[in-house]
């Protein structure tokens, strides 16, 4: 199934500068593929500006009375209703084909939540190009871009139309455009100070991003000619020294702090005080600049106190939740089938009778599976949520992946087609979303029935009923995972991994990775979910395990071909490989260590190590010494597997490093 064309917004703030706003729309107007929503942002005060979009019928104008630039961003976004927003400053006039290219980008990977390009900055008659860099911008073939140093240094050189497209930590905010459900979460950073235009607001948008591991493209090819007219009174950037340097440095730590790791945040701060930059000095800076006297000191006073309070507010005001839809998140349920309509009814039915209906349901379904394609049209017939998409690629993975993409809405839920939803199951996760705008994921509890019976016994044996709530969805630091999501004990918590049967997450935030197609297997690649999961946790984000959202499960026979009992020797070394894989991407190299060293002495009851070996042989246990070497050489396959992809990583960003040089 084709995704339909994303609309587009486009925003445009403006303060008191009627007439280079009209040459902004006119350049908007003579766009080759025009925006289908024009939002300009004015302030309650600004008569002139308003009079004049009186002549710009196609333009939606939205008024704020909050001063500063952050309050009049926020606004456009919240006013936005495409799928893409773009965002061009007052006094840029964008070329024709901006918004075509713009559109293209984007359409080539979902993975990619920003756009942006060249502003061709036209001061006193000439544009500032590379020879405003300095004396060695001029040998180093094309200029690092929008990129965040190891130390924290800010680099931007925007305006330098050099080098092929290439990934970026920060866009420039004259040039840029989102995808809408990508930034509903955070929009801009209300505490961001300037009495004007704050500056390092596209910090505020663009640093949330790479941290959930989302791509930003730098095309020097998207321009607009940037023409900085002169700032009203107010403007942070004409104001005295002391006020601009405070305003610049301490915005721009700020951001810096809350997406650094903590090694790079003492990083930042030692290199902040020795060595800084020019408009924000340090000690080397104040010397290699060759400034002194009075107006230096008070630049580096600034610089430093700024850096200071910027540390403060980093540790005692977190940054405010900001939503740009209503608080009611939509959700897709996603089911992937294959030859089961008769526990694929009962799944649906339970679907259709939710007390919070999902706002989409998506069955996935194998090209091959000329059964369930029929059941789920004719169901799809009776019930306008319910569409079926086609996946050709054999295997779970490639399902799970095909349904992700499908979905449309902010949350996206997952469960088998062997398991029935409570009926108070999407409400249960949707209030948890609503209360919680920081929660990446959320799941429950799968009550497993097994020939009659229903399963309660936890991986931790007789400690779960002596010592209270068993631990559930943990990894433990030497690398033992345990699961526990079908024991229905304690109250909601925080956990590493929620369980496949039963999970949903925002959209926006697994989209950039989705599940990981190096996953082995016939038909049921298993451990799927720890390939969802981990990525987020190694983000810092949030994933909640709540035993009261319950879904009823029925293990059937995948159809796909082995299964998850099978104990065959292949089977076993697929369940290490995969296992052991996403747990060594997700580790630290120390931890990668510790996990190889007990995998191989003691491993588990599934995974045998030499511990486990001799329980299972004195035990009777079927075909020890085969599920041992099985496991071992799954292990070890898992550390090929993590080598190549850090190799290939590696490759492809030096390939970027060498385009972006020619």
């Amino acid at each position: 199934m084709a995704e339909p064309s994303p609309t587009v917004t486009v925003v445009v703030t403006s303060y008191r500068r009627p007439h280079a706003l009209e040459n902004c729309l006119e350049g908007l107007r003579a766009q080759r593929h025009r925006p289908d929503e024009l939002v300009v942002v004015l302030h309650a005060s600004d008569e002139a500006s308003a009079i004049a979009m009186e002549r710009w019928p196609e333009v939606r104008v939205v008024a704020v009375t909050e001063s500063g630039s952050v309050a009049a961003l926020n606004a456009g976004l919240k006013a936005a209703t495409g799928t893409l927003v773009a965002l061009v400053d007052d006094d840029a006039i964008p070329v024709p084909e901006w918004l075509e290219r713009i559109k293209a980008t984007f359409a080539q990977d979902p993975r990619i939540a920003a756009v942006g390009g060249r502003d061709v900055v036209h001061t006193s008659g000439k544009i500032l190009g590379r020879d405003d860099q300095g004396f060695l911008g001029r040998f180093r073939g094309a200029p690092a871009v929008g990129r965040i140093q190891w130390s924290g240094r800010h680099i931007g050189n925007h305006h330098i139309g050099e080098g092929a497209a290439r990934d970026v930590d920060v866009l420039k905010g004259a040039n840029m455009a989102f995808r809408r459900d990508a930034v509903a979460a955070h929009g801009y950073d209300e505490r961001l100070r300037g009495p004007g235009a704050q500056p390092h607001s596209e910090l505020s948008i663009c640093l949330p991003l790479r941290r959930r591991g989302l791509r930003l493209v730098y095309d020097p090819a998207i321009v607009v000619h940037h023409h900085p007219a002169p700032r009203p009174a107010g403007d942070s950037r004409v104001i005295s020294d002391h006020d601009a340097v405070y305003d610049w440095t301490y915005n721009e730590a700020l951001q810096l702090l809350d997406h650094l790791t903590p090694p790079r945040r003492a990083a930042f701060a030692a290199w902040g005080l020795l060595v800084g930059t020019k408009r924000a000095p340090g000690l080397v800076s104040l010397a290699r600049h060759g400034l002194a006297g009075r107006r230096a000191w008070t630049c580096f006073r600034a610089a430093q106190q700024a850096r200071r309070d910027a540390w403060r507010t980093h540790r005692h005001t977190p940054r405010q939740s900001f939503a740009l839809r209503e608080a009611d998140p939509t959700i897709t349920v996603v089911v992937t089938t294959y030859r089961r309509t008769r526990t694929l009814g009962p799944c649906l039915d339970a679907l259709a009778a939710q007390t919070r209906p999902p706002d989409d349901v998506v069955v996935v379904v194998h090209a091959s599976d000329d059964e369930s394609a029929p059941f789920v049209d004719a169901r799809a017939a009776e019930w306008p949520q319910l569409r079926r998409v086609t996946v050709t690629p054999p295997g779970l993975v490639a399902a799970l992946n095909r349904g992700l993409l499908a979905a449309t809405e902010e949350i996206v839920a997952f469960v088998d087609d062997d398991a029935i939803p409570e009926l108070d199951w999407v409400e249960r996760l949707h209030s948890h979303y609503v209360r919680d705008g920081a929660l990446a994921g959320v799941g429950g509890r799968d009550v497993i029935s097994v020939d009659g019976h229903i399963r309660n016994r936890g991986d931790e044996g007789v400690l779960v009923r002596t010592f209270g709530p068993p631990h559930v969805g943990r990894i433990q630091w030497f690398g033992r995972m345990l699961g526990n999501h079908h024991i229905g004990v304690g109250g909601a918590r925080d956990v590493d991994v929620l369980k496949g049967v039963n999970m949903s997450f925002r959209r926006t935030d697994v989209v950039a990775h989705g599940f990981d197609d190096r996953l082995r297997g016939r038909g049921v690649e298993v451990h799927s979910e720890l390939s969802i999961c981990l990525p987020l946790r190694r983000r810092g984000l949030r994933l909640l395990y709540d035993p009261s959202i319950v879904v009823r499960h029925y293990p059937q026979s995948r159809g796909f071909g082995r299964e998850r009992e099978d104990v065959s020797g292949e089977a076993i070394r697929d369940a290490a490989h995969n296992e052991g894989l996403q747990l060594l991407d997700y580790f630290s190299l120390s931890q990668r260590v510790v996990f190889s060293l007990w995998g191989f002495g003691v491993g588990t009851y599934d995974a045998p190590g030499l511990a486990n070996l001799i329980r299972h042989a004195a035990t009777g246990i079927a075909r020890p010494w085969t599920r041992f070497t099985s496991t071992q050489s799954g292990r070890l396959d898992a550390w090929k597997s993590h080598k190549a992809d850090r190799q290939s990583r590696s490759t492809q960003e030096e390939n970027q490093r060498a385009s972006a040089l020619h």
